[in-house]
């Protein structure tokens, strides 16, 4: 009986933070403010960890703690990434539609090594915009297969010398982060599943 009650509390206050995440992404579509918006979320996402996790320890007796903590947070993180990703798209599809699509062409790609010996890269374009010519701007993003000499899409914000997105920086982001966040969802909630075959 005291086990049922501890696992309903904890479900409460779990299911409370989720409830903040949904209020973050509500707020985004009122409020069109992405930062608050991934603030709100983080707040309920750490909220459902710090009482997810115990909660799941609670029910799945039979699996070592340090085993369901880890899974948990699998779990969970993964759930943050998926709601993140879905609001990160919603974001992309509002900036394209108030943006201004622009042809611009690869003038330079710079590469270099960071600190961890990971390969980066730096794409520099030129474009006109309003009768203005905007010469060797970063667009921060790159993705396989660009070369000098390519002419690609940008999207304007409609400011002067305001900001240009690529597609790679509007789309692959969000893309990247729902895959990811599906697979540590499915490999957190398998492995609570079937604790043995874990690792």
């Amino acid at each position: 009986m005291e086990k049922r009650i501890v696992i309903i509390l904890l479900a409460l206050f779990t299911f409370f933070g989720f409830l903040q995440v949904l209020g973050g992404v509500f707020l985004f579509f009122i409020f069109k403010n992405a930062l608050i918006s991934i603030i709100f979320m983080g707040m309920g996402l750490v909220f459902m960890l710090i009482t997810g996790i115990p909660m799941l320890i609670v029910i799945k007796g039979e699996i070592p703690f340090i085993e369901k903590a880890a899974y948990g947070f699998v779990l969970f993180l993964g759930i943050g990434l998926v709601i993140g990703s879905v609001i990160y798209f919603a974001y992309s599809v509002r900036y394209v539609q108030d943006a201004i699509p622009v042809e611009a062409e690869i003038v330079s790609i710079s590469s270099y090594y960071d600190e961890k010996g990971t390969e980066k890269h730096n794409v520099y374009v030129t474009y006109e915009y309003d009768g203005n010519i905007y010469e060797n701007v970063d667009i921060h993003s790159w993705s396989p297969g660009m070369k000098e000499g390519d002419n690609i899409t940008i999207y304007h914000d409609g400011q002067k010398n305001g900001r240009v997105r690529s597609r790679m920086e509007l789309w692959g982001v969000a893309g990247i982060m729902f895959w990811v966040g599906a697979m540590f969802t499915y490999g957190g909630i398998y492995y609570l599943r079937h604790p043995k075959q874990g690792v």
